[in-house]
């Protein structure tokens, strides 16, 4: 039964042994470099244990196998590494890919929700005047403005024919009133008085001093000092015309 077997056993074996001896390292025997030892797996697979590899170095339920290739004795040792090739030429550049979709937006501290709008704050108080700033310099002069219209002539006849009369009186008493009369067809538009004495001392105010009819101008003067001095009350009256 097991020899009917053999064959095909072997020749599974040179099925999976050749590719493993480019890809695994497979030792060979020392004391016979043709001799090639591995264990076998039940799923197929192989392995090594080192360099003069014997059976009890395979697990107890993995097969040992050994073998000759008289193919390895014609092999000779391995020899230096070669130098290192020059660099080839750089690729051409690829096409771009595709932009990625855009990410969701996240949900942490960092990208929380603003929340709503405060309330308006109260009114401030009022801050303090500011010092008052220095005076800014002297502009210059603008140019002379145009000369304006003439205007309007008036529709009165205007004034003439003015004068100034004057009428005086003299009395030693403390009071005096006198009245100046414009000429007759004029009216007086103003009016005063003065006083003449020969004593220096004495102080006079006004009682009365205005217009007391159309053509006449009143004045009545207190004289403040006592004493019998005679003093002179002179009052006068400014008259025009065509009014």
């Amino acid at each position: 039964m097991k020899k009917k077997f053999l064959p095909l056993l072997l020749v599974g074996v040179s099925v999976i042994i050749f590719p493993f001896l480019f890809s695994q390292p497979v030792h060979a025997d020392e004391d016979s470099p043709s001799t090639v030892t591995f264990c076998l797996k039940h799923n197929g697979s192989v392995y090594t244990a080192g360099r003069g590899q014997k059976k009890s170095f395979c697990r107890d339920d993995d097969r040992y196998i050994s073998f000759k290739l008289s193919i390895l004795d014609n092999l000779g040792t391995v020899g230096p590494q070669g130098p290192i090739g020059p660099a080839g030429s750089q690729g051409v550049q690829g096409i771009q890919g595709e932009q990625g979709i855009q990410g969701i937006p996240g949900t942490g501290s960092g990208d929380s929700i603003p929340g709503p709008k405060g309330d308006q704050g109260i009114q401030g108080i009022q801050g303090e005047v500011g010092p008052k700033g220095d005076t800014g310099l002297q502009g210059i002069q603008g140019p002379v403005g145009p000369a304006g219209q003439d205007g309007t002539s008036g529709s009165g006849s205007g004034i003439s024919g003015w004068e100034k009369v004057m009428a005086a009186t003299t009395s030693a008493g403390t009071d005096q009133t006198f009245s100046a009369t414009c000429t007759s067809g004029k009216k007086v538009i103003g009016g005063g008085y003065a006083t003449s004495n020969a004593v220096t001392y004495l102080t006079y105010y006004a009682l009365e001093n205005y217009p007391s009819t159309d053509n006449s101008w009143t004045a009545t003067v207190h004289r403040a000092n006592s004493g019998g001095a005679t003093w002179t009350l002179n009052v006068y009256a400014l008259c025009v015309s065509g009014l």
